[in-house]
């Protein structure tokens, strides 16, 4: 029998969790089932093009673009603030340290990164604007709201204008022409035009792959090549079909099969943005780890069978770093495959002290799984249901199959498990912000979760047991999980900010930005927060914090590449055709860091 201090204890911890009716959600994490859009772009972008005869239209149109840049860099860095409102920051140990240091004050030496540019940027431009007279700022202002007035009555091409200025180096900026931005993640796929606020698409990392034979007139039944079909986008994989594999084209976050990758490289730019790739620039996120022949071939790809006129990679740390408004920190980036902690120093990856472990978004899927057959609970996968009819809690399910139903892939049968289960972690999964005893979780509030087949289910202890293993690997179910798993969340941010130099060390605990899908998991962040609080120096202030909106925190990096892609001083840093073709694709070493 419990104690009263253990009855109080159970009660304090119930207050840090919340019911959860099966027809809720805390979150809308499922974003993969509709196309995500925007309706609102930043205007300005690049792209080189050929050099205009009229010197003196160029020089003209260069002066009101500047005029009106002082507008746009005003207001883009209002609404960066803004965005940062929604941060969520978490001060730890802020009373140990006696000395009260500006984090964020700017180096007296000159810094050459590329992220403490684009700032630099963003600082000038404001402060030139706020320095100019009254009378000056009302000419800017009124030249800029003509300029926009201008483009918003003018007829505009489905990708954009041909309103360019030459720029040195042989780049050209236009101004209604938005570089593409490409986010590659385990999960999914993410394009959009940079400037904007979230991107167009997100696309299923996996894709359905099926072999056919193709034949002519002239040829036999034994004659005809074997092709491969592909099936692509959410609404195509979700399809049952016969002799149909889903296969992932990445490995360890790169891309391992690229057959598969630009098939989905086209149906992205083809089918979902419908662009001309000739007139639009390229940035695309890698992970810090990515080997130079996977770099190149990139390279390769953009600008030998796009025709892309200019092309970047960047590593997809710094721009999440980037997105909540850093250019210093540690990155704890928990994503479907595995979580990696990025030290970065002024826009550089600190790449030997990059650690990173295969727990994610799918080890909490596997221990799902693995609970509810525990259970006894079968798992029905939504393709398979013609109709259920309403039971009371915890009876038995009652539908009916669908007929004619094609003899499918064990791998499109576990997929299609897979997402159910996903959905069903996303909807009753809950971590405390701190560890909490065994015996405790079963007296926790329950969770209930209506499964497609119609089954309704309590779910107790297993929504705090199953999220656990992320911080105590103990909580893990399964063989080999000591060989698969080293260390737990908290041991990965640990050891790549202690692996770092002292100065830059107190840097990384004192910003420490999580992102990534896995970190939608309720508690997550505050829970790393009070783990990291236990294990850092008592002379550091720790600071943990993360984008409040869910769409953020799953889609940093691409937020961070259309901020960077998007900003005036970022033209000098494109690789151009010219320079590839001077070069060769060894170029991306060179001017990628």
């Amino acid at each position: 029998m419990a104690t009263k201090d253990e009855c109080a204890k159970v009660k304090e911890k119930q207050k840090d969790y919340v019911h959860i009716k099966s027809d809720d959600q805390y979150i809308n994490l499922n974003l993969n089932n509709q196309n995500h859009k925007c309706v609102e772009a930043l205007p300005s972008s690049y792209s080189p093009k050929d050099n205009r005869k009229d010197q003196n239209y160029a020089t003209s149109k260069m002066l009101d673009f500047l005029h009106l840049n002082n507008l746009r860099a005003q207001k883009d860095l209002n609404s960066w603030k803004e965005s940062n409102s929604n941060l969520c920051t978490t001060f730890t140990n802020s009373n140990r340290n006696s000395e009260k240091k500006d984090e964020f004050k700017k180096s007296k030496s000159t810094n050459n990164s590329t992220l403490s540019l684009h700032i630099a940027a963003y600082e000038n431009s404001t402060e030139a604007t706020n320095d100019l007279k009254s009378s000056e700022k009302e000419v800017v202002q009124s030249k800029g709201e003509r300029l926009v007035k201008k483009r918003k009555t003018s007829n505009h091409l489905a990708d954009g204008t041909t309103s360019i200025t030459q720029m040195s180096g042989g780049l050209y900026m236009i101004d209604d022409i938005s570089p593409i931005v490409f986010d590659l993640g385990s999960y999914s796929f993410r394009a959009g035009y940079g400037g904007q606020e979230t991107p167009y698409f997100d696309v299923p990392s996996n894709v359905g792959v099926r072999e056919v034979i193709e034949r002519t007139i002239d040829e036999t039944i034994d004659g005809g090549k074997m092709q491969k079909e592909y099936f692509i986008d959410t609404n195509m994989i979700t399809v049952p079909r016969r002799d149909t594999e889903i296969v992932s084209f990445l490995k360890n976050g790169m891309i391992e099969d690229w057959d598969v990758f630009e098939q989905i490289w086209d149906y992205m730019i083809t089918r979902c943005l419908g662009c001309d790739t000739k007139e639009h620039p390229m940035l695309f996120s890698e992970p810090p780890w990515n080997q130079r022949d996977k770099r190149e071939k990139i390279m390769e790809l953009a600008f030998e069978k796009y025709n892309m006129p200019a092309s970047y990679l960047m590593k997809n740390a710094v721009l999440t770093l980037f997105s909540g408004g850093r250019s210093s920190g540690l990155v704890l980036d928990s994503g479907a495959t595995h979580t990696s902690a990025i030290p970065i120093h002024d826009g550089y990856v600190l790449t030997p002290n990059v650690v990173t472990q295969p727990i994610g978004g799918d080890t909490i899927v596997e221990q799902c799984k693995s609970a509810l057959e525990k259970q006894n609970i079968e798992i029905v996968p939504n393709y398979k249901i013609a109709h259920k009819y309403e039971v009371q809690e915890n009876q038995k399910p009652k539908w009916t199959k669908k007929n004619n139903l094609p003899e499918v892939r064990e791998s499109f049968e576990d997929f299609a498990v897979k997402k159910v289960v996903e959905d069903f972690a996303h909807s009753t999964l809950q971590l405390c912000d701190t560890p909490i005893d065994p015996d405790f979780m079963d007296k926790l509030p329950a969770a209930s979760y209506a499964f497609p087949c119609g089954l309704r289910k309590d779910i107790l202890s297993e929504r705090a047991k199953i999220p656990e293993g992320l911080f105590d690997l103990k909580y893990l179910r399964g063989e080999n999980i000591k060989q698969q798993f080293q260390m737990n969340v908290t041991d990965i941010a640990s050891h790549a900010a202690g692996m770092c130099e002292n100065e830059i060390r107190t840097q990384m605990y004192s910003n420490v930005y999580v992102a990534g899908g896995n970190s939608l998991i309720m508690g997550f962040p505050e829970r790393l927060n009070h783990e990291l609080a236990v294990r850092c120096p008592a002379s550091v202030k720790l600071r943990v914090s993360w984008a409040a909106p869910p769409v953020e925190r799953r889609f940093g990096a691409w937020i961070g590449g259309s901020i960077v892609s998007s900003q005036p001083s970022f033209y000098q840093y494109w690789v151009t055709k010219a320079d590839y073709d001077e070069t060769g694709k060894s170029i991306v070493e060179k001017r990628c860091a």
